[in-house]
């Protein structure tokens, strides 16, 4: 394909916001993923207040409504047993990403962009463009590429932008129907066995639910992701949430996740990474979506820049790094977070601390979904800890 402005490798999220972009400002923009859409992707599929923040931007807002099921709290239970319920004015969706996917994809190409079905085996930087070859032999040429094709992908490495070891994190997911459970409520599990993972039920409606796992990977130490699906299951059963007439709805599926920003150059000479290429999914909660939208446009705005000033260097690019990096500058809270959600005996201190003031719930699961500042999260847990130890204390010390 000739006279391409923009090559945009993976069409999820990231890529069709990108596209999206491009295509409306009437960027010649290329899409290319290796699946035909609609198609199934690992998820949770959760969307938070800012992932829906930017669908209405994308003007999909109505289009998601009829496939999406609403809630505004969430159960969280802690390796004793004991949990803690919390509600929020903030609320999200939960939405099957095939559905998603596909329609951000059809709404990349009516804004303009070209799609390619394809898989790019290699991608080469030259002193006037970027060369992709398709597993098919297929060259395409042009002066920039977003690569946003996915935790799994090597193309990152390739580039020489990505670190080892290419993955941090984990998950596994399968549908559900007869699901008894709470269709306004998430599900996050943090029992013993889990550790250092936790569970999660995302209720679709009618009784379905996306049920998964998540497990941080720890270098050295192999992944025990069967066990920790396996003892999920289990506890679900116990809890009355699985019982007799809950079948899945789908086949179990496995995913990389790479988190954080961490081991990862988010730019290079006319490259740009984005959504879970660029490690930008949250790694407290395991959510990318808002961050493959935000990540999708930010690219798209710094493509449009080198476009015009016609300079593709890794200096010229390095606004788009900048303005990720602002945009998630509270990802280390959520990676201290992640670790306090790891010990045993603090998760259990939360709970109770929940327990007692619904405030502590409510700002751990608003950080759960990305509308309040882990920092001020961390700081109210820490606060209920101290506040609900003391009360004990009293009420111990009390005569009689």
């Amino acid at each position: 394909m000739e006279n391409l402005s923009v090559v945009v490798i993976g069409a999820g999220p990231a890529g069709a916001s990108a596209a999206s972009s491009l295509a409306k400002a009437g960027v010649d923009v290329l899409l290319v993923d290796q699946c035909r859409f609609p198609r199934d992707k690992v998820c949770g599929d959760g969307l938070t207040p800012a992932a829906l923040a930017e669908l209405e931007r994308l003007g999909l807002r109505e289009a998601i409504a009829g496939s999406t099921n609403a809630v505004s709290g969430c159960a969280l239970f802690g390796p004793s047993g004991a949990h803690f319920e919390a509600r929020s004015e903030s609320s999200g969706l939960v939405m099957p990403r095939e559905r998603l996917d596909e329609l951000l994809h059809r709404r990349a190409c009516e804004a303009g962009a070209k799609f390619l079905e394809a898989r790019v085996a290699d991608l080469q930087v030259g002193p006037d463009a970027v060369t992709l070859t398709t597993a098919g032999g297929e060259r395409l040429r042009a002066p920039l590429a977003i690569v946003a094709s996915g935790s799994h992908s090597s193309l990152p490495l390739k580039a020489g932008l990505q670190g080892q070891p290419a993955a941090n994190a984990v998950a596994r997911r399968a549908y559900f129907e007869n699901v008894r459970w709470d269709p306004t409520r998430l599900l996050f599990c943090y029992a013993k066995d889990l550790l250092p993972g936790y569970g999660w039920v995302f209720p679709l409606g009618d009784g379905r639910a996306n049920v998964g796992v998540g497990y941080f990977l720890k270098e050295g130490r192999p992944p025990e992701l069967d066990r920790v699906w396996q003892e999920f299951q289990g506890w679900l059963r116990e809890q009355g949430v699985f019982g007799d007439q809950t079948r899945p709805l789908s086949k179990v599926g496995t995913a990389q996740m790479r988190t954080g920003l961490q081991r990862n150059r988010l730019v290079g000479d006319r490259l740009l990474l984005a959504g879970d290429s660029a490690a930008a999914i949250n790694p407290l909660s395991g959510e990318g979506i808002s961050q493959a939208l935000r990540t999708g446009r930010f690219a798209a705005d710094a493509a449009q820049a080198a476009l015009r000033s016609g300079d593709f260097s890794k200096r010229a690019l390095s606004s788009y790094a900048d303005a990720v990096r602002s945009e998630f500058a509270n990802v280390g809270s959520y990676r201290a977070m992640k670790w306090l959600l790891q010990s045993p005996s603090l998760v259990d201190a939360v709970v109770w601390a929940a327990r007692e003031r619904p405030e502590v719930g409510a700002a751990l699961y608003e950080a759960l979904i990305g509308v309040r500042e882990p920092k001020a999260a961390i700081a109210r847990c820490v606060a209920g800890i101290a506040a609900s130890g003391l009360a004990r204390a009293r009420r111990a010390l009390r005569p009689g």
